[in-house]
């Protein structure tokens, strides 16, 4: 029988959960600290305690952002499975600023 790995494709490391996806990860983590209007995930002891304390304490503007990063996240994660593309932190956080761009200018 084939064992599947469960190791996470974006940093090759961890068992792919949505805590690593977003968060540990060291490619998510540089992520998370280029986008740099958001509190540091480094402050919390979670990612847990950090997402319910943004959320609290954000404008609506700083949640579509962090919804934006979210997807661009995921969206490299499945560039890299399905495409083996090569992504960097920063093509991420460029990505999700675009999206941002021109979500903003049709809403």
């Amino acid at each position: 029988m084939n064992s599947i790995d469960s190791s996470f494709a974006l940093c090759g490391s961890g068992v792919e959960d949505l805590n690593h996806l977003f968060s540990s990860c060291t490619r998510a983590s540089a992520v998370w600290d280029i986008v740099n209007h958001l509190p540091s995930l480094s402050s919390f002891s979670n990612f847990k305690e950090w997402l319910v304390s943004t959320f609290q304490n954000s404008q609506p503007l700083t949640i579509e952002d962090i919804l934006l990063v979210w997807l661009q996240i995921w969206k490299a994660r499945n560039n890299v499975i399905f495409r083996s593309a090569q992504v960097t932190p920063l093509a991420i956080v460029h990505a999700a600023a675009a999206t941002g761009s021109a979500y903003r200018l049709i809403k």
